[in-house]
């Protein structure tokens, strides 16, 4: 990193060097706390390791890897260079001093590109510097023809090596991959609607965007009541869902966009990209009816907790309920956009008119697959970080309901959602995560227990899981079943009638072969499958021949093998055209 102090015309010597010494201390001061709360963390649990039955090796592994984790992020230092750059825009002061760092720099780094590489980013750049097209498309790109785009050297490259379409086409996904991963174009090649269009002018992009993430709704409104040509009821209502729900519909969107004149394809792709960039997901009252497409913006949000959902979410968890709830706890500050695009990555689970959901600023509520799901974004007041006494940012996912196994589906995958973003967006990220005990959620103690976040990123076998796991303060056992996920044979036991049902005797030969190939099964278990007399054949189509007999066989000798097997499984159900059941298992 390389840190730059703009605006240096506007302060005067002594100023200067006032704000880079106060910015230099406050960056060591920074490290300090920050080390300081890595080491207090791995305190803490060190002194809980010490605390828990040597028997329970699952959790003590489990508080082992977040100490290994904390230590690592310890000693993870950014390397930010030494010197302060001071630059002015207006009067070109420390640009030149700046310049030359960075392209040091660069050439210290420098990869080595084909000279027909170097020549299409060059035209690139020279396309957006002309500003006359708002993205480029792909097929301009790749048709010899009706050249507008591609210089001529390229044709000259490709004709004298004979080049096939399909190697030309390769060569120009390569060169606009490389672009992309370098932030100077964005582009999705496997996107089919996203790679027909090039966005090379990041500058329209960010205009286009900031348009409608306009955080003065104010002057969005106003926007609207000036410009949309619609009855007082409609606009109304369209302004409405603005200001209180975070929906913008496509006609509002176009009519803020229209002073940059797109074309029909250009709206098209940029709805696709904000959906692809999870700033935003498709409402539709009526699907039938297009012209009501509509996109939620949780970023535009600015309503408090909703009061109905006091109801739908009581404070106390009902009788014959079940909450399981994971708190990801941050020591500085939630990063901004992660509660947002967690919120939107749940769409996907969700669905068009498949849900209830209700969104607030900082929350979701949602009625799905016969549980509820609370997801919510706040500081912990009850846990004030120990060196700084500020509260920890923490987000929240829980999962109600009554049938433990739909709980865990829900709640497990909720949890990989948030790593997954975390681990993408924000790679190296100071976090702690803990589940909450849920005897002590039922008892809406003050004070519950919390278990190693960790857990979750364990794959526990049947034999090593425990039966019961010590509720530390209110000094009770409860079942493991509430603080330790299924393991993938238990989720096979219980999915195991209707894999037997569906398998395929064509689809149940392949996976017998691939088995043996990776040496999962031997030959004389592959030939036990084969010879298991089936009572009866289940023919469900001229197509469709199940044998469950033999299927039950394959699964049980599955059951004591390792993880693998398990993945190998669901790769099979894939490949053989039954994703559905590949489903079942996650």
């Amino acid at each position: 990193m390389a840190l730059v102090g703009t605006h240096v015309d506007k302060v005067n010597a002594d100023l200067r060097s006032t704000k880079c010494s106060f910015l230099k201390k406050e960056l060591a001061v920074h490290k300090r706390k920050k080390q300081e709360w890595f080491e207090t963390q791995m305190k803490k649990i060190e002194l809980k390791m010490s605390e828990i039955d040597p028997k329970q090796i699952s959790m003590h592994e489990a508080y082992k890897n977040k100490v290994d984790k904390l230590r690592t992020l310890k000693d993870q230092v950014s390397d930010i260079h030494d010197h302060i750059f001071l630059v002015s825009s207006k009067t070109k002061t420390g640009l030149n001093e700046l310049k030359h760092y960075l392209t040091s720099f660069a050439r210290e780094h420098a990869v080595i590109l084909p000279g027909i590489w170097v020549e299409a980013a060059t035209d690139i750049f020279r396309k957006r510097q002309d500003s006359s097209e708002n993205t480029l498309n792909l097929d301009t790109l790749k048709q010899s023809p009706n050249i507008r785009f591609k210089p001529k050297s390229w044709r000259t490259f490709f004709m004298k090596r004979r080049y096939s379409d399909q190697k030309i086409n390769q060569t120009i996904y390569d060169i606009l991959s490389l672009l992309a991963q370098r932030g100077d174009i964005i582009w999705f090649e496997t996107s089919p609607l996203l790679n027909q269009t090039v966005f090379h002018n990041q500058e329209i992009l960010a205009n286009l965007l900031k348009v409608i993430l306009n955080h003065d709704v104010d002057a969005t409104i106003k926007t609207l009541q000036d410009s949309l040509t619609m009855t007082a009821p409609k606009k109304h209502d369209v302004i409405e869902d603005l200001r209180t729900r975070g929906v913008i519909s496509k006609t509002a969107m176009l009519c803020l966009w229209q002073p940059f004149n797109l074309s029909s394809e250009e709206v098209d792709a940029m709805t696709e990209l904000m959906q692809k960039l999870e700033l935003c997901y498709q409402v539709q009252e009526d699907e039938s009816l297009p012209a009501n497409t509509s996109f939620h913006f949780p970023w535009l949000l600015t309503e408090e907790r909703q009061a109905e959902l006091d109801t739908k979410w009581p404070s106390k968890v009902p009788p014959n309920t079940t909450q399981l709830t994971l708190q990801v706890l941050f020591s500085y500050k939630c990063p901004d956009g992660l509660h947002e695009k967690f919120s939107v990555r749940q769409h996907k689970h969700l669905g068009l008119m498949k849900t209830m959901r209700i969104d607030w600023k900082d929350g979701v509520y949602a009625e799905f697959e016969g549980c509820k799901m609370q997801l919510t974004r706040g500081q912990n007041q009850l846990n004030p970080d120990p060196v700084s006494q500020d509260p920890d940012w923490v987000i929240s996912i829980a999962v109600r309901g009554s049938h433990l196994s739909d709980i865990w589906r829900v709640f497990t995958r909720g949890h990989s959602d948030l790593m997954a973003i975390i681990n993408d967006d924000w790679p190296g990220l100071s976090y702690d995560k803990y589940l909450v005990c849920p005897h002590c959620v039922s008892e809406n103690s003050e004070h519950p227990t919390f278990f190693p976040g960790e857990i979750l990123d364990q794959t526990i076998g049947t034999t090593s899981k425990p039966r019961q796991v010590p509720c530390v303060n209110t000094g009770v056992f409860i079942p493991a079943d509430l603080v330790y996920p299924p393991s993938w044979q238990e989720v096979l036991c219980e999915k195991q009638s209707r894999l037997c049902e569906k398998i395929t005797e064509p689809c149940l030969k392949d996976m017998l072969n691939e088995f043996l190939q990776e040496f999962i099964i031997t030959h004389r278990e592959a030939e036990m499958v084969r010879a298991e007399p089936p009572q009866h054949h289940d023919q469900t189509s001229s197509t469709r021949v199940v044998c469950p007999e033999k299927t039950a066989v394959f699964l049980d000798i599955l059951k004591t093998r390792g993880d693998e097997a398990f993945d190998l499984l669901k790769k099979c159900l894939t490949e053989n055209g039954q994703s559905e059941l590949a489903s079942l298992l996650k």
